[in-house]
C-alpha cells in the first residue's frame, strides 16, 4: 500500500513539476520562466558583463553577454542577454526549444489581454484575476546602454528577428499594454523560449521516385508547405513549385487607419505586393510585416498571395485542406483571409473559405478572372485596410531536374 502511495505521489509531483516548466497557449508551448543559463547549448560559457564598460565593450565587439539586473542573482526573473547571445550559432535556447519569432509573439499577444499574461505577483498588490494564461510574466526590466531600467514596470523579451544591422525586435508586457518594438542589439533583455517542435514537416517530406523532383504533385508536402501549383519547363528542365503554409500567420490589418490613399499595390504577384506594403508600415499590426517575418521550421520567404494566386489555389482547395487535416497542429484553410491585391485606394480584396457552404463570387474583378463561377467554396469580397483578417502565406521554389 505504501509503495502504491509513493508511486502515485511521485507521478503527481513529476506531472505538476513539468506543468510549471511549460504551458501551451494557443498553438505554441512556452516556458513559464525567463531563461537563466550561462552556457550555450554546446557547453561553451557565455561571458558575464557586470560593469557598464564590460557591457558596452561586448556590444562594440558584437560579442554575446549576459547579466542579472543590478548584478544581483535573481532566479525568479532570470538573466538579461544582449542580442548577440540570441543569434550566436552555438545555440542559446536549450535542446528542443527556440528563441520565439514574430509569429509566436503575435499568436501570444493576439489571444491574451495584458492581465492574462501578467503574474499574480506583478506588483506589491496581489492580483487574483491575473495570469489566467499561466504565462507568468514578471516585470524584469532591462539593461539600456549599460544602465539598468524599468524593473517593476515591464517585461521585455528578445525575438529572433533582426530589423537591421544594429537593431532587433522584442515583445513586451507592461505599461498598460502589450506589443513589439525595435531595440538596439546592445540592449539587455529577458528571453522566454518556445518549443521548437510544434510542427514537424520532416515526417511528411515528399519522396519522389528515383530521386526526381519532376514528379511533385498537388497536395504533396514540399519543404515547409503544401503544394498547390506546379509549372514545368521541360526544355530548361525546371519545375516551379508553389506551396501554401501549414498554418495561419494570425490576424492583422493591412495598414493603420491613418493612411489616406494607397496607389502602388497593383501587381498580380503577391511577393511584390507584400514587399511594397511593408514599406508603408513595418509594425506588428501590419499584415505584410507579419507575413515577411513568418518562419516555419526555419523556412522564410513567405508572402501574402494576390487574387490571381488565390484563384490558382482555388482549383485545388479540397486537396490542400485534405492534406492539412492529416498533419498534426496544421490549420485547415477556413475563414476570412486577406489577399495582397488592392481593390481601390482604401480597400484590399479578401476571400472567405467555408467548410460546408458553396459560395458564389460576387465582385466583378474576381468574376472576370475566374472560370467555373458558383462552383467554388471561396467567396471573394473586399475590406477596408484597417480591418482585421486572417493571413495565409505562400512561396515558390525553382528546381532543376
Amino acid at each position: 500500500m505504501w509503495l502504491l502511495f509513493s508511486i502515485a505521489f511521485l507521478f503527481y509531483f513529476t506531472f505538476n513539476l513539468s506543468g510549471q516548466d511549460e504551458v501551451k497557449i494557443g498553438k505554441y508551448t512556452w516556458m513559464t520562466k525567463n531563461l537563466d543559463v550561462d552556457k550555450f547549448r554546446n557547453g561553451d560559457k557565455i561571458p558575464e558583463a557586470k560593469t557598464k564598460q564590460e557591457w558596452l565593450k561586448a556590444a562594440k565587439d558584437r560579442k554575446p553577454a549576459w547579466c542579472y539586473y543590478n548584478n544581483k542573482v535573481d532566479k525568479a526573473n532570470g538573466k538579461l542577454y544582449n542580442y548577440y547571445a540570441v543569434i550566436d550559432k552555438r545555440g542559446l535556447a536549450p535542446e528542443g526549444w527556440s528563441i520565439p519569432n514574430v509569429e509566436h509573439a503575435g499568436s501570444l499577444l493576439d489571444s491574451n489581454k495584458i492581465w492574462q499574461l501578467q503574474s499574480s505577483n506583478w506588483s506589491s498588490k496581489p492580483c487574483t484575476y491575473c495570469n489566467s494564461s499561466t504565462f507568468s510574466a514578471l516585470p524584469s526590466g532591462m539593461r539600456w546602454y549599460g544602465d539598468f531600467a524599468y524593473k517593476g514596470e515591464g517585461s521585455l523579451w528578445w525575438l529572433n528577428y533582426a530589423v537591421d544591422d544594429t537593431s532587433a525586435l522584442q515583445f513586451y508586457v507592461g505599461w498598460g499594454k502589450t506589443g513589439l518594438k525595435n531595440y538596439q542589439k546592445a540592449t539587455g533583455l529577458s528571453i522566454r523560449c518556445v518549443k521548437s517542435n510544434n510542427i514537424n514537416t520532416t515526417l511528411y517530406q515528399t519522396q519522389s521516385k528515383e530521386g526526381s523532383l519532376s514528379d511533385i504533385k498537388i497536395g504533396d508536402i514540399f519543404e515547409d508547405g503544401v503544394v498547390f501549383h506546379t509549372e514545368k519547363d521541360l526544355k530548361e528542365k525546371i519545375v516551379d513549385v508553389f506551396v501554401v503554409s501549414l498554418t495561419d500567420v494570425g490576424k492583422a490589418i493591412m495598414l493603420p487607419r491613418y493612411y489616406d490613399t494607397i496607389k502602388t499595390i497593383s501587381s498580380s504577384l503577391g511577393e511584390k505586393n507584400t514587399k511594397q506594403l511593408s514599406k508603408y508600415d513595418s509594425t506588428f499590426s501590419s499584415a505584410a510585416f507579419r507575413a515577411l517575418s513568418f518562419e516555419n521550421n526555419g523556412g522564410t520567404g513567405w508572402y501574402i498571395p494576390s487574387v490571381e494566386e488565390i484563384l490558382i489555389m482555388d482549383r485545388n482547395l479540397e486537396i490542400i485542406n485534405q492534406k492539412l487535416r492529416s498533419i498534426p497542429n496544421a490549420d485547415e484553410m477556413i475563414g476570412d483571409y486577406w489577399t495582397s491585391s488592392l481593390n481601390d485606394e482604401k480597400s484590399f480584396f479578401e476571400y472567405e473559405i467555408s467548410k460546408t457552404k458553396v459560395y458564389g463570387r460576387y465582385d466583378n474583378y474576381s468574376h472576370e478572372l475566374s472560370n467555373g463561377f458558383y462552383t467554388s467554396k471561396i467567396d471573394y469580397s473586399y475590406g477596408n485596410y484597417d480591418s482585421s483578417r486572417k493571413i495565409r502565406v505562400i512561396k515558390g521554389y525553382s528546381i532543376w531536374f
